[in-house]
């Protein structure tokens, strides 16, 4: 005859139960926090929004004065272009 297992227990129900409940809740969360993610600004008005479009960037340079700092990207088309050797090889940047 099988060995029959013995049936879970409710407490073993209940902590699953609310195991999922509560993987449930984090990933609805996470959802929520991504689509609000252009609704976020800092003290002085700027937006995250106005960010729109740059964030897959890469840096080119970056500066520092006193109080700030300064950071320069560049799109894939610039970035290629240096890559290429532009400003010194006396082409110009293309455009993009």
């Amino acid at each position: 005859m099988p060995r029959m297992l013995p049936f879970p227990s409710r407490r073993l129900w209940a902590a699953a139960g609310a195991a999922l409940s509560s993987a449930l809740i984090v990933c609805g969360s996470v959802a929520v926090a991504q689509q609000d993610k252009y609704t976020i600004s800092v003290p002085g008005g700027l937006s995250f929004a106005e960010f729109r479009g740059y964030e897959d960037w890469s840096v080119i340079s970056l500066s520092k004065s006193e109080k700030h700092f300064a950071v320069t990207l560049g799109n894939p088309i610039a970035l290629e272009a240096f890559r290429a050797g532009i400003p010194d090889n006396g082409k110009p940047f293309p455009d993009g």
